[in-house]
Parts: structure tokens; C-alpha cells; sequence
């Protein structure tokens, strides 16, 4: 990567991709955080269960883990399997709605808010979907232009 260098030393970095950079990408960040709570605390209970369990009681494979790459060669990419594999959004987000609908009569304000992060949650998995598929893309085109600068010896942008 090329840099430049601007007025009062500041250097901005010239980049392939298009990121997203500061107080834009927190807010992003902070969103998507958001509709991965139940799918993370799902994880996360889970984990801390089968740990407690296997220490405790059966003693039985303490050691049992699935590396990354592994998971990423093994991973299915379609929005089904993210659904399936993101169930506890799709249990929550149907709670939320429920409650939504039960609540309208008495507070429409916490009905819309319980409607809106229902609705949210059931659709974080095909976001997220999406977001893996386009990360897929922009790596296997990074990954051409740097054979092709490796055989050319320049960028062929």
C-alpha cells in the first residue's frame, strides 16, 4: 500500500477497499451488536454450561475444540444455515413480536420498541449473511490483484 503525505504531517494511507473508519464504524459496530445479543448470549451460556458440566460431572472431553479454519472450511454460507445456526435470534425475535402484540393495549411505547427489536433480531441472520458474503467477494478480489501484481510486478488495478 502506498502512502501519501498531506500538510501538517499527516499521512493518509491509499487503500484498495473502501473501510469504514471512526464514529461511523462504532455506530455500525454498536448496531450490529445489538442484534447479535441473543445469538451471543446463547453462545456464551452454552460454553459455560458444557464446561462446568464436563469439569464437574463427566470428566470427558476437556479438550474439545474446533479450530477456525476448520469451522470456516466446514461452515454452510446460505441464509438458511444461518438462521438454523442463529436460532436463539429467531426464538427472541419472535418473543419480542409476541410481546408486542400483547402489550399494544396497554403502553404503545413499549410495544413499538419491543416490535422493532423483534423484527431486528429475526432479521440479523440474513444481514449477517450478506455481510460474510460480501467480505468473501472483496477478499477473493484482493487476493486476484495481488497475484497479478506478483507475476506483473506492478498494481493492475
Amino acid at each position: 500500500m502506498e502512502s501519501l503525505v498531506k500538510k501538517d504531517g499527516n499521512i493518509k494511507t491509499k487503500r484498495f477497499v473502501k473501510t469504514i473508519d471512526g464514529l461511523k464504524a462504532s455506530v455500525y459496530r454498536g448496531i450490529l451488536d445489538i442484534g447479535l445479543i441473543p445469538d451471543k448470549a446463547w453462545i456464551t451460556t452454552k460454553a459455560e454450561t458444557k464446561t462446568i458440566y464436563r469439569m464437574a460431572k463427566s470428566k470427558k472431553h476437556l479438550l474439545e475444540w474446533i479450530t477456525s479454519e476448520e469451522a470456516e472450511r466446514t461452515a454452510k454460507t446460505d441464509v438458511f444455515s444461518y438462521y438454523k445456526n442463529m436460532s436463539a435470534n429467531t426464538l427472541f425475535g419472535i418473543l419480542g413480536i409476541a410481546v408486542a402484540i400483547l402489550v399494544q393495549s396497554l403502553n404503545v411505547g413499549i410495544a413499538n420498541f419491543a416490535l422493532i427489536i423483534g423484527l431486528y433480531w429475526l432479521l440479523t441472520p440474513a444481514l449477517m449473511c450478506k455481510i460474510s458474503k460480501a467480505n468473501k467477494e472483496i477478499k477473493a478480489v484482493e487476493k486476484n490483484r495481488w497475484k497479478r501484481k506478483k507475476i506483473f510486478g506492478r498494481s493492475c488495478i
